[in-house]
């Protein structure tokens, strides 16, 4: 996967061709008209010394030494860019994670490759679009959220292959009201239009047994 690169001269009516011909690894191609390089290589390699040439009717001009390396694609580390900041329990995070994805030697990985993302330890929920693809290298989650107890450390742990990386603790405060709970029973007065003789007290939850104190 190769998003491609244009070379562009001026003067007229350009020529482009790579020097050494040949150079180029399978699956790419050279364009000598727009002088576009482009393609899927079809194999790794390591790195590529090649020339570009532009020729006209006066002359030539050519690049200095360039580089290519083709990755193999697969994924050899990982590396959180961006860490996941809780919310309200069942809430989108505050700050959804991003990562990064490069071969064994540090080259980002150009093609889409799927990361997934799970929660720990158990009790935990992550709901949210929990399986996306990167992009040249690249992998940004938009709408992750946790389920779970406030006061407790959560960690994400993202995989992809046979690779994953565990995000720092992320904690939770009190998700949307859901209930609430009697502690105290409300006695009756002595007399009617007295104040009860035991208030009631009452405490509010939210889905997760939460206690809301927050709002």
């Amino acid at each position: 996967y190769f998003d491609g690169y244009t070379f562009a001269a001026t003067g007229g009516q350009i020529t482009y061709s790579i020097h050494p011909p040949g150079a180029l690894p399978n699956g790419l191609t050279f364009n000598a008209t727009t002088g576009a390089l482009a393609g899927a290589p079809t194999v790794s390699t390591s790195a590529i010394s090649y020339q570009v040439v532009a020729t006209n009717s006066v002359g030539s001009a050519t690049t200095s030494a360039l580089s290519l390396t083709v990755s193999d694609g697969v994924v050899g580390s990982m590396n959180i860019t961006t860490q996941p900041v809780g919310g309200p329990s069942g809430a989108s995070l505050t700050t959804q994670p991003s990562l990064t994805l490069a071969d064994s030697i540090g080259r980002r990985i150009a093609r889409p490759t799927a990361v997934t993302v799970s929660a720990t330890p158990a009790g935990v929920t992550v709901s949210g679009t929990t399986t996306i693809n990167s992009s040249v290298g690249s992998a940004t989650y938009t709408n992750l959220a946790l389920t779970g107890l406030v006061n407790t450390d959560y960690f994400l742990i993202f995989s992809s292959g046979a690779f994953s990386a565990t995000s720092s603790a992320v904690r939770l405060t009190p998700g949307a009201v859901s209930s609430l709970r009697i502690d105290t029973q409300p006695v009756s007065a002595a007399s009617a239009g007295s104040a009860l003789a035991t208030q009631p007290i009452l405490t509010v939850l939210d889905a997760q047994g939460n206690v809301v104190n927050d709002r």
